[in-house]
């Protein structure tokens, strides 16, 4: 399956009949209430992902991957709700990312080059992916 094929069909089972948000800062309280959907979508699934290494590191449970890959399944459908709201797609996603990457550590990965970010230099290659 690719990314787009992902994207269409996980937003098949998306509930458009959201409420919206009606309060807050300016701009479109639509893309606000969507927004926050997919936020509190992936942090509540990044946290039953957190529960599960718990679980393993501290009460001795083992690794279930099945279920670890079920949450991952479930945190890229939340990210999928909001690339679709904001105009974007997995590619728009990965293409940034790694312009970003090379930016921050050209060669490879250093703790270095980590701790010594160029931020303007990394935005600068996020908006030149446009």
């Amino acid at each position: 399956m690719t990314s787009d094929e992902y994207m269409k069909a996980a937003l098949v089972s998306w509930s458009k009949d959201e409420h919206f948000i009606t309060h807050g800062p300016g701009g479109d309280s639509q893309l606000l209430t969507y927004l926050v959907h997919a936020l509190m979508g992936m942090q509540t699934e990044s946290a039953e992902f957190t529960d599960m290494i718990k679980k393993c590191l501290i009460y001795g449970k083992p690794i279930d991957e099945v279920n670890l890959l079920e949450e991952l399944g479930d945190i890229a459908w939340y990210m999928n709700l909001a690339l679709n709201k904001l105009g974007y797609t997995w590619v728009d996603m990965f293409d940034r990312n790694i312009a970003k990457l090379k930016v921050r550590f050209p060669d490879k990965f250093t703790p270095e080059k980590a701790l010594t970010r160029d931020l303007e230099a990394e935005r600068k290659a996020l908006e030149d992916d446009k």
